[in-house]
């Protein structure tokens, strides 16, 4: 009577916003075990159902790449399902996203150059966003101008 394969571990795979990251069938199977067998294989690798977090591929030479969503940050499942030949076991491996600070975005409402004359004020009409809504903006510092064009 063969038994299936069982969990005896747990992981946590980790990454960084917008960076991908590959791993191997020894990485999963280290989780699995099986008291018939020690012949476990990766039948497959998927993100859990109603994840948003990432994709994941199999890239066919016992290797899986992770891509987290564009900036996405947070924690994305991952199923992992091993095999003995005849029996599945399901394992669900978090995928912790760590956040990555964006560069701000800065647009202007103005087409073409800004006169204004010498020792006077003027609108530069910048607008700044923030592509991570958990940041803020205190200050703004513009350099690398030539003298007299700001």
């Amino acid at each position: 009577m063969n038994d299936a394969p069982f969990n005896q571990g747990n992981a946590l795979l980790t990454t960084s916003e917008d960076g991908a990251f590959t791993f191997d069938a020894s990485d999963m199977l280290d989780l699995f075990g099986d008291i018939d067998t020690e012949q476990l294989v990766v039948s497959r690798i998927i993100t859990a159902e109603g994840e948003d977090g990432g994709e994941i591929q199999d890239n066919g030479d016992g290797t899986w790449t992770f891509t987290p969503n564009d900036d996405f940050a947070g924690i994305s499942d991952l199923q992992v399902i091993v095999s003995d030949g005849e029996f599945e076991t399901l394992l669900d491996v978090p995928v912790f996203v760590r956040p990555v600070a964006d560069g701000a975005v800065i647009t202007t409402d103005h087409e073409g150059p800004l006169v204004f004359s010498e020792d006077s004020t003027g609108h530069l009409g910048l607008n700044v966003g923030l592509v991570d809504e958990s940041e803020s903006l205190s200050n703004l510092v513009m350099t690398g101008f030539p003298v007299g064009s700001l």
